[in-house]
């Protein structure tokens, strides 16, 4: 059966997401503000966090539009901050452009190092997470391991399959722009 609660007259959603935003907005800011590294990032993460509210159409429960709204901000920021740890990688390569024929190297190397942020966000969280320790961060297996809680196995078991899924989607991504190139 369906809740009597829910929101689903498209006359009252735009009235009731105002409300939220006025009842919630000032805590999610103040959330996102001690979580981001600026302001001006608390601001847009706090505007995507609504806009990703609104236009996903899951919330149920009008009494639950505070938790959802936080584990939208939370994933958001959570996904910035690996954004954030992949852009090394970029940076490495653009130091290393000192020679005006190796632009075109660059370019290709940010691309792909773009295209592995994106990859990486679309892994389940165990095997993202071991990934970016092991691959990215050089921690230790058995550092990992002691982090996480997880078994030296597991560890080993989920860097395994992050590499295996990255490898896959990466390799499909070569195959479909070699057979746009022909």
């Amino acid at each position: 059966m369906e809740n009597p609660t829910a929101i689903n007259d498209d006359s009252h959603v735009a009235e009731f997401w105002r409300a939220a935003y006025q009842r919630h907005g000032a805590d999610m800011l103040a959330f996102l503000r001690c979580r981001a590294a600026t302001s001006e990032d608390a601001e847009e993460l706090l505007q995507e966090t609504f806009v990703r509210a609104i236009r996903s159409g899951k919330l149920r429960s009008p009494e639950s539009v505070r938790s959802y709204l936080f584990t939208i901000a939370h994933n958001l920021l959570r996904n910035q901050h690996r954004r954030e740890r992949i852009s090394p990688l970029v940076a490495a390569a653009d130091k290393e452009a000192t020679a005006p024929q190796e632009t075109d190297r660059i370019a290709r190397v940010r691309s792909l190092c773009e295209r592995l942020a994106e990859v990486l966000l679309q892994l389940p969280d165990k095997h993202r997470r071991a990934f970016e320790l092991a691959v990215i961060e050089r921690i230790p297996y058995t550092r990992i391991a002691e982090m996480t809680g997880w078994s030296l196995a597991s560890v080993k078991v989920n860097v395994y399959r992050a590499r295996h899924q990255i490898l896959e989607q990466m390799a499909s991504d070569l195959e479909a722009r070699s057979e746009l190139g022909r």
